[in-house]
């Protein structure tokens, strides 16, 4: 028994000594505010990910001076298909302040008219009538 114990126990030291320290990830460097390696590491990728893209778009709207137009084709690289969340995120986030991104078009028929419904209101007296 005391033999298991001291190998698992020396097992365990082994492992945590032999662990290199990894890469910190882009949302850690955004957190750090090394907004530049961000955006180096992120241009370097291959494929990144929505999330990298994001955060690069306002990694660059961070940097001194901050860079407007590279935040902008970072946010345009969400852009995709309407079912897509990351479209309408990159579309928010490209939206200039004081402006109000496009709202999305519901399909045609989705939606009576407001006229054909029955609405209530609600008198001083706390009675509901109906109208039609």
């Amino acid at each position: 028994m005391l033999t298991w114990t001291l190998t698992i126990v020396t097992l365990l030291s082994v492992n945590q000594v032999a662990q290199v320290p990894s890469e910190p990830t882009v949302q850690k460097l955004f957190e750090a505010g090394q907004y530049a390696g961000l955006l180096e590491r992120v241009a370097a990728t291959e494929a990144p990910g929505p999330e990298a893209i994001y955060l690069a778009g306002h990694a660059a709207r961070r940097l001194t001076p901050p860079d407007q137009e590279q935040a902008r084709n970072w946010f345009a690289r969400l852009g995709g298909e309407e079912t897509d969340y990351w479209t309408f995120v990159g579309r928010s986030a490209n939206a200039t302040p004081g402006e109000a991104a496009p709202a999305p078009v519901a399909p045609r028929g989705s939606v009576k008219p407001w006229t054909t419904q029955r609405w209530a209101t609600v008198a001083c007296s706390g009675s509901i009538r109906y109208a039609a």
